[in-house]
């Protein structure tokens, strides 16, 4: 069942969205809520082998074949792991087990498998944990299974048109976006209801965040960012960045320049929601992974020409979370 909260908006395709006139986006740049280029201060060169080293991140991660997660630790099978997240009194990982990328959960006794094949960038953990979330995009259209993390139990086959991708997921519920518009899919019931006719890119269900482009973004178009129960209200926007993650409380975002493509963006922006700078940030080679470990502090996979790490950094001061290593060749 299809209910639409928002109508502001058209359906629209990315070549549909090329024809929309410049009266638009002329209103958004007049906008008072309108993110000006990062002036405030000048951006902080980060430089992993010469950060001081401060405490290892207060979420899981994965070192030498385990889980860290504080003092405990917890075997991963297979090579190439990454952690998605705790679950239970577990956490559930994705790993190269043969030749076979595996989703399992750890740390409840033998590891239990929950999928094969899918790779890393197809799962995702719902954020309470209880979920996981697998994405395969089909000839037309895209599937989206989700799992019960417990116990491998398939609950939901979903079927979506054209390309989406799992956004965010906090118990039944799953934001699903993509250049058709984004969706609030309960996967118990199937009910599916249209949030946003934007481009939507990013969501946070537990700090009810929401960010979307009013157009196709290689043709000037502006993100936004609303609350997702309440997407009328305008939070913040620009022509120029886009949201790369919401702070858990949703007061602060992490932003990069809106056509960042390839390894990654090489400067982010730290802002609160109402767009004021807390400070920006430069690596040498490229940023991978982006969380924030709290509502204050991120953590960033900085990846130097010659050296990475992972960095946490708060209103521009940064330190080392993890071991200096070789970046790789790509």
């Amino acid at each position: 069942m299809l209910t639409t909260l928002r109508t502001l908006r058209p359906l629209r395709t990315l070549r549909t969205l090329r024809t929309v006139g410049a009266l638009a986006l002329a209103a958004l740049a007049a906008a008072p809520l309108l993110a000006s280029p990062a002036t405030a201060a000048g951006p902080v060169e980060i430089k992993p082998a010469q950060l001081s080293r401060g405490a290892d991140p207060a979420t899981p991660y994965v070192s030498g074949g385990e889980v860290v997660d504080g003092d405990r630790r917890v075997d991963v099978p297979g090579r190439s792991a990454s952690v998605l997240g705790r679950s239970g009194g577990g956490y559930v990982v994705v790993s190269l087990v043969g030749d076979t990328w595996t989703t399992s959960r750890v740390g409840t006794g033998p590891a239990a498998t929950i999928v094969e094949g899918p790779l890393p960038e197809q799962v995702t953990l719902s954020g309470d944990g209880g979920g996981v979330l697998v994405t395969s995009f089909l000839q037309r259209r895209t599937a989206i299974d989700y799992y019960v993390a417990g116990t491998g139990d398939l609950v939901r086959h979903g079927l979506f048109a054209r390309f989406p991708r799992v956004l965010d997921a906090e118990g039944d519920r799953v934001v699903v976006g993509g250049p058709d518009g984004g969706y609030l899919w309960n996967v118990r019931t199937n009910r599916r209801t249209l949030v946003d006719s934007g481009i939507v890119y990013a969501a946070d269900i537990s700090s009810n965040r929401l960010a979307s482009f009013d157009k196709d973004p290689y043709d000037g178009g502006c993100s936004q960012v609303s609350q997702l129960r309440s997407p009328r209200e305008l939070l913040w926007a620009s022509c120029r960045e886009a949201v790369r993650a919401f702070a858990p409380d949703g007061d602060r975002i992490v932003t990069q320049h809106k056509l960042t493509d390839g390894l990654g963006a090489g400067r982010l922006w730290e802002r609160t929601l109402e767009g004021r700078l807390l400070a920006s940030y430069t690596v040498g080679s490229h940023v991978g992974g982006v969380t924030w470990e709290d509502d204050t502090h991120l953590l960033l996979d900085a990846y130097g020409t010659r050296r990475w790490a992972v960095v946490r950094c708060s209103q521009g001061s940064c330190e080392r979370a993890s071991a200096v290593r070789r970046t790789p060749g790509y």
